[in-house]
């Protein structure tokens, strides 16, 4: 899956770019899906309850499609670039995907949703650590925005 940024993931290294795809290898978002999965009984369901170990031994990976996983991550790391650039990642990115998650899967279960939020957020923070702010620059932020 191909998203328009202004990055290019090369060799582990982000490189600022101007109007390229933005890819990262299977291998990379299947880990990111993993240490989500792993770290999911510490995330809320809707009625604000934790999972917990009990409820989580039986839930198995993967959750959700591979191609949401792919999309999930990709948009954890967009947010995490917009939050390094100041930009308003909640309202902009986060909360309209998790409602077009929502929309398209009026079938998957809370814990499904949990884990997307929690796979989205472990996406940010990895994108967070991965740049700093001086490649905030009105061209990475646009792009940014329009995505």
């Amino acid at each position: 899956m191909r998203f328009t940024l202004l990055i290019l993931f090369v060799a582990g290294f982000l490189v600022p770019l101007t109007a390229y795809a933005f890819d990262l290898p299977k291998d990379q978002v299947e880990l990111i899906a993993k240490k989500a999965h792993e770290i999911l009984p510490g995330s809320k369901i809707s009625d604000g309850s934790i999972i917990g170990d009990e409820r989580a031994k039986n839930l198995k990976y993967p959750l959700i499609p591979y191609d949401d996983i792919q999309r999930t991550v990709i948009r954890g790391y967009i947010s995490g670039f917009a939050a390094v650039c100041k930009l308003d990642w909640g309202e902009r990115s986060f909360m309209p995907y998790m409602q077009g998650i929502r929309k398209a899967h009026r079938d998957w279960t809370d814990y499904q949703f949990a884990y997307v939020g929690t796979l989205h957020g472990l996406s940010m923070g990895n994108a967070e650590g991965s740049i700093s702010e001086d490649k905030c620059t009105d061209d990475f932020k646009a792009n940014l925005e329009n995505n």
